[in-house]
């Protein structure tokens, strides 16, 4: 069966603050990013929209629900990755996986 776990496999293009270009997964990218420059993409409204999912994920991983919360979390300068982990093992992994059957990450499930 085919999977693609976006967790894990690399797919977020980015430049780390040496210049260096190369892709990582959400995970990856979360847990450096503030080793990272910035997204990067030829089409802004992919970056947009990288941005966005990543965004979506930390608020719902650390539970922000005030904007103070989140000035806090921006504040501590890096992600507590403990966290990150912690929040994917109660979600699943597979419910990231692009193939999952059941589940497929931001899709619907094709019916038979």
């Amino acid at each position: 069966m085919t999977s693609f776990n976006a967790l894990y496999q690399p797919w977020i293009p980015v430049i780390d603050r040496d210049g260096g270009h190369r892709e990582l997964g959400i995970l990856e990218t979360l847990k450096k990013a503030h080793e990272l420059e910035t997204i990067t993409d030829s089409s802004p409204l992919v970056e947009f929209g990288i941005y966005r999912l990543l965004i979506a994920f930390a608020i719902d991983a650390f539970g922000i629900s005030e904007i103070e919360k989140l000035e806090e979390l921006v504040g501590r300068g890096k992600f507590d990755a403990k966290i990150i982990e912690d929040y994917v093992n109660s979600v699943g992994i597979e419910r990231f996986d692009l193939f999952n059957a059941e589940h497929p990450f931001l899709q619907s499930p094709l019916r038979a």
